[in-house]
């Protein structure tokens, strides 16, 4: 289960890391902020449910 939601963090990392990148070259940075916020925030999660993966299969 953790393997799942680990993906799907990682998944989201992505996908909203490269809406940001062509928010900030369409539009400028302000227009990218929220989503460079959501990035910042999947990366997060991603590392925590990774983190937690690792030490439930020692």
């Amino acid at each position: 289960m953790l393997r799942i939601l680990e993906i799907s963090w990682l998944a989201l990392t992505l996908i909203s890391g490269a809406v940001a990148g062509y928010q900030f070259f369409a539009d400028g940075l302000m227009a990218a902020l929220w989503m460079l916020v959501v990035t910042a925030f999947s990366i997060v999660m991603y590392l925590v449910r990774r983190r937690q993966r690792i030490e439930s299969e020692k």
